[in-house]
């Protein structure tokens, strides 16, 4: 009789099958509990989805082929279906494991019952730390947006390195309460998942995971918490080859959010102050944007499509 996984990891792909053969064998080299690994493959195309197949064939994996591409999401949503753990650790494709954060991270949900998210410090490919927590998407993200490209401006106009406008320290260590994670590295357990009854798939790519876990806060009370101790590595956009449709992407995302918990005014305010942030960094193009003015006016418009 096969015992129950005390982790299953679940890795939804995208034409990513490289990464995603990285992703697995990490698991395999610093994952001490025990755990299954749930590939799920949301490429639309053979060539890609027979790379993926030959290159897990060898490893212990479970491949499912949802039979469409509805997104990050839905894919984690199909590979739940699937998985057998007590904890359920959402892994991105272009992420791996550095050392065991799997196993502190699933003690440390056991330890209190009032925890139902735990998310690890997240690196990246310059060993720097990502922003990989917050706090829930509000009216104040376009007006920071704003001010950080008209900040940036008078920087660049005026040639002075002063600092970026203050944020609240974070602290480097131990635990740390936090309202989301990202979903580079997000473990639920699995009751916890089903009781909310997973992502809503209305979210094709981003804010997916802040949405799960609002709903988490506000239906069943529950708390979000990062292990700063332990970390992950993810390559930041590594499955994208557009930088900017990631963004618009990102942008949909959020605004979805919005629009699912806040008031109908609420909503028209956020999309007008987005525009108008978007309009500033359309401005902004020749002087402070990692992005040329094409592409800030295609986010422009995008934006007002929602």
């Amino acid at each position: 009789m096969t015992s129950t996984p005390l982790i299953s990891f679940i890795i939804v792909n995208y034409r990513a099958a490289d990464k995603v053969e990285r992703a697995v064998r990490s698991i395999g080299e610093y994952c001490t509990s025990s755990h299954e690994i749930i590939v799920v493959d949301n490429s639309d195309a053979t060539p890609h989805r027979l790379d993926l197949a030959n290159r897990l064939r060898p490893l212990p994996a479970q491949l499912i082929d949802p039979g469409r591409n509805g997104g990050f999401g839905a894919g984690c949503n199909v590979g739940a279906q699937h998985a057998s753990g007590n904890y359920l650790f959402f892994l991105n494709p272009d992420a791996a494991l550095v050392e065991d954060c799997a196993t502190a991270m699933a003690a440390t949900l056991a330890k209190d019952s009032t925890l139902g998210a735990m998310g690890c410090k997240v690196i990246n490919e310059n060993s720097k730390v990502e922003n990989s927590f917050g706090e829930f998407i509000t009216i104040k993200r376009p007006l920071q947006w704003a001010k950080h490209v008209l900040h940036g401006c008078v920087r660049r106009l005026t040639g002075t390195q002063s600092a970026p406008p203050p944020t609240k320290p974070i602290p480097q260590q131990g635990l740390f309460e936090t309202q989301y994670v990202t979903g580079a590295a997000l473990m639920m357990p699995s009751t916890v998942f089903s009781k909310l009854n997973g992502f809503d798939e209305s979210f094709f790519m981003y804010a997916e995971e802040t949405d799960l876990q609002y709903r988490m806060t506000k239906q069943l009370a529950l708390r979000t918490m990062v292990d700063l101790g332990v970390k992950v590595f993810h390559e930041n956009g590594g499955t994208f080859t557009i930088k900017n449709h990631r963004r618009c992407l990102l942008e949909r995302g959020c605004y979805i959010f919005i629009k699912k918990h806040h008031s109908f005014l609420y909503t028209k305010s956020y999309k007008l102050l987005a525009l108008a942030a978007a309009s500033i960094e359309v401005l902004a193009s020749p002087v402070f944007s990692d992005y040329s003015a094409k592409e800030n006016a295609k986010l422009f418009t995008e934006i007002l499509k929602f």
